[in-house]
């Protein structure tokens, strides 16, 4: 039981590395038509399936639950959609590893903040260093974001350089010269990065 444990969170992880790989892999296609294949599998098929296969009696267990119980997880099920959509678009536009680092660090400072909320009787010095951990959290955020603007400029100007080179001079893909391919290089590394 233990290895089919490690082996899902193995699995979970490589997924969660490289859910973006055909949004790079299939740059021909439009943002759209990738995540609504990526949403379909990932939203709907796999959990379907998942759900199947390990819930004895599916359908009773359905039929059997509160009306209330079932609404409130369609809403969860749905702002969880929304939320991935707008993920992806946060990866077109900024890169995966701006992406990360600024959705990571709001979603670890509220998941911290909300329990903290809730609990009562905590101790002054649980308090305090909740929310020193809150600042830090909250001030690389802030640091990300003041750098995405100049990421994604200079992201967009390597892409226009790209195209630029494709005038027919000998030296690459495209006929681009092998400085603007560097260029291109770099700025698909600092993405992926």
């Amino acid at each position: 039981m233990h290895l089919s444990a490690l082996f899902l969170i193995l699995l979970a992880g490589l997924m969660m590395g490289s859910f973006v790989v055909p949004m790079k892999v299939m740059p021909h296609w439009d943002f759209e038509n990738t995540w609504l294949l990526f949403c379909f599998m990932a939203l709907v098929i796999l959990p379907s399936l998942v759900a199947v296969l390990t819930v004895p009696h599916l359908g009773q267990v359905l039929l059997t639950s509160p009306p209330r119980s079932l609404f409130l997880t369609t809403l969860c099920g749905l702002g969880y959609g929304c939320g991935s959509v707008l993920f992806g678009l946060g990866v077109r536009e900024l890169g995966i590893g701006l992406t990360y680092s600024i959705v990571s660090g709001l979603s670890s400072s509220l998941g911290s903040i909300i329990p903290w909320l809730s609990a009562h009787g905590e101790p002054l010095s649980y308090s305090l260093l909740l929310w020193l951990g809150v600042l830090v959290m909250l001030s690389g955020v802030a640091i990300c974001s003041m750098v995405a603007p100049r990421s994604v400029r200079y992201s967009r100007r390597a892409s226009r350089s790209a195209d630029a080179g494709s005038s027919g001079c000998a030296g690459g893909p495209r006929g681009a010269s092998p400085g603007l391919m560097a260029v291109s290089v770099m700025a698909e590394l600092q993405d992926l990065g």
